[in-house]
């Protein structure tokens, strides 16, 4: 059976040993699903599902111990002595080598198993078997179907994942292809306001604005093209695209998330077919 790694967004205090904390079963409500990458897209002659990986966050605040807890459905790995720390990431992914060559972090452990390219239920339970997280993911609509195969990942609506991840109402495409394991999805929603073919392209003034950590970002386009919307700092250095795929005619609105940046002013660009618009964003800590 394949090996799957286990990479570890976590903070663990070391001193001559490992030390773990050990905390009440009530604060584990706080581990959440926030990504899920089940059909990779090929990178090169590599197949895609050397890429698949999946992530949780602990969304509480304060630090959780997860020894002995265990995913038994999809995937299947035990937790040795490992705590992750408050509002950080846990990150699955099927390939040790090949997830550190295109994300750039270093796995921790291996698992077996493989997530299933047409959708299966996930489980994740405690040290004394008591049920996490339980919800199936599916490959078709009203599932995001850019996530099947097309390069793109399931994030969580939510950054703290609030919901029923057993449902596609929780789910949305990530922002960026590959996704982005192990922090915060730059955009948590797309979506299709309207199908009525406006009669001009408009960028939207973003609002609110200024904004704290979310905004929404609107756009019409009269007609169907590769939608590249990106947001970029004042020195002009680009931060994150938030779209880059082909939309149809219609009015979108997407939501960005920017709790990882900090105070100050961006700039956010659409670029589909000849048409090319710039707007100014006030972050406001």
């Amino acid at each position: 059976m394949k090996k799957i790694l286990l990479a570890l967004a976590i903070s663990i205090t070391v001193s001559g040993f490992s030390q773990y904390n050990v905390y009440s079963a009530s604060n584990i409500s706080a581990i959440r699903v926030t990504e899920l990458n089940y059909h990779p897209a090929d990178v090169d002659t590599t197949n895609d599902s050397e890429y698949e990986f999946i992530e949780l966050k602990n969304t509480g605040d304060t630090e959780l111990n997860l020894t002995g807890y265990a995913f038994i459905n999809g995937i299947d790995y035990t937790f040795g002595e490992a705590s992750v720390a408050a509002h950080s990431f846990v990150v699955l992914a099927s390939n040790s080598e090949k997830f550190q060559e295109l994300y750039g972090f270093a796995p921790f452990g291996e698992y077996s198993g493989k997530l299933d390219n047409g959708g299966e239920r996930i489980t994740f339970v405690s040290s004394s078997g008591d049920t996490i997280l339980n919800f199936k993911y599916d490959d078709s609509s009203p599932w995001p179907v850019e996530a099947d195969g097309l390069g793109y990942t399931l994030v969580s609506k939510s950054i703290n994942g609030t919901g029923d991840p057993d449902s596609a109402s929780y789910w949305a495409v990530s922002g960026q292809l590959r996704g982005s394991p192990g922090a915060d999805d730059a955009v948590s929603d797309i979506k299709l306001l309207s199908g009525i073919v406006p009669s001009e392209y408009t960028l939207m003034q973003n609002y609110p604005n200024p904004f704290n950590p979310t905004t929404n970002i609107e756009f019409d386009i009269p007609q169907s093209g590769r939608v590249l919307l990106k947001i970029y700092d004042v020195t002009g250095r680009e931060i994150v695209t938030l779209l880059d795929e082909e939309k149809i005619a219609g009015k979108y609105s997407v939501e960005f998330n920017a709790s990882g940046l900090a105070s100050g002013i961006y700039f956010c660009r659409i670029q589909v077919n000849s048409f090319s618009y710039v707007n100014k964003m006030v972050l406001l800590r």
